[in-house]
């Protein structure tokens, strides 16, 4: 999808995250993944102007990669947590999966640059929506807890 041609409007941030979390509830559960979102205690005043089904792709997709990356672990577990200061939102994706070798990072937004089973399109697209919304997405080293991949999206706040 052409994120470009969606209509945005001001979104909770919340309600996003929220929603894509309760979708994929019941599958976490089923395969002994816990998930663990963070929020600032301000989260319900937090807006983004975006199309809202493009955001709920961007988190899909990521919810996506994580669950391929824990196939197997013991203790498998997801954290997406949200940071704000003045001018953006800052959120942070992590799992303690497989992880992503070192020598992918620079291609790792490239389409067809996978490391999994799929095809690279999935974060080259999580990219284009949020460059579409004036966001980013990195890749980055977390150094606490156990997590092996960290993807930092930041986004305006308004």
């Amino acid at each position: 999808v052409n994120s470009t041609k969606l209509h945005k409007k001001n979104e909770i941030l919340k309600d996003i995250i929220d929603r894509i979390s309760e979708q994929y509830k019941s599958y976490l559960e089923q395969n002994g993944i816990r998930l663990d979102i963070v929020y600032p205690k301000e989260i319900d005043k937090v807006r983004v102007f975006c199309a809202r089904e493009s955001v709920l792709t961007v988190f899909d997709n990521l919810l996506s990669n994580s669950v391929k990356a824990l196939d197997g672990v013991v203790g498998a577990k997801i954290q997406i947590m949200v940071k704000l200061s003045d001018r953006d939102i800052k959120i942070y994706f992590s799992d303690n999966g497989c992880g992503i070798p070192k020598d992918k990072y620079a291609s790792v937004f490239s389409l067809w640059s996978s490391g999994t089973s799929g095809t690279g399109i999935g974060l080259a697209s999580v990219k284009e929506n949020l460059t579409d919304i004036k966001g980013t997405i990195h890749l980055v080293d977390i150094e606490e807890g156990d997590f092996s991949t960290s993807f930092l999206i930041k986004l305006p706040r308004r």
